[in-house]
């Protein structure tokens, strides 16, 4: 959304206030973040030393041409302040789980450190997806929703399968709300999908 990006932009070209995430916007090139790192029982300051400010980016799904996390990288770089956007999905491998302990300790951890400039949410879409209330086409229903506006947390009558896929959905939610409030009280910024 043209807001959305104007806004990035703003915050791209305005910089922050932390000192030390100043002095590693000027560091360049930028290096590489290696997740397989972080389950080798390293912390995130021995993973993420003189990056760029860190994005995260939970329940990101698959890369695509022209996502959010390209969108990103485009608007701080033509504004001379690169970033690195790290998108945490189960798509990605182990390492990038949210279910797993070990990750959302990483996650809290380079986060109390100031090393992440923001948290990016979108639900996840498994459980929490709109399109569970539309129809694939005039003929092909398209999954029964879950939730609702009444039911955020389920619906009555749902199977035990159903049940079960919601309860991973809410647990993974809720952490990525947690890491929101916690990069806020950092001194960061979140969005919500």
């Amino acid at each position: 959304p043209k807001g959305f990006i104007l806004g990035l932009r703003a915050s791209a070209q305005e910089g922050i206030d932390d000192v030390a995430a100043k002095r590693r916007y000027a560091k360049a090139p930028p290096r590489v973040f290696d997740p397989s790192r972080t389950t080798a029982g390293m912390s995130a300051n021995q993973c993420l030393p003189g990056c760029t400010p860190v994005i995260f980016r939970l329940f990101a799904g698959r890369r695509r041409h022209m996502d959010l996390q390209d969108a990103i990288g485009r608007v701080f770089g033509a504004a001379g302040r690169p970033v690195t956007v790290i998108s945490y999905d189960l798509v990605y491998g182990p390492e990038r789980d949210l279910l797993d302990p070990k990750n959302i300790h990483f996650l809290r951890e380079a986060i109390a450190q100031r090393l992440v400039l923001a948290v990016l949410l979108g639900p996840p879409c498994e459980t929490w997806s709109i399109a569970r209330h539309k129809r694939l086409s005039e003929t092909k229903p398209g999954p029964p929703p879950l939730g609702s506006g009444e039911c955020p947390w389920g619906l009555p009558g749902i199977t035990n399968k159903q049940f079960t896929q919601l309860q991973v959905g809410t647990q993974l939610l809720q952490s990525g709300f947690d890491l929101m409030v916690n990069v806020y009280e950092a001194g960061g910024c979140f969005f919500l999908e």
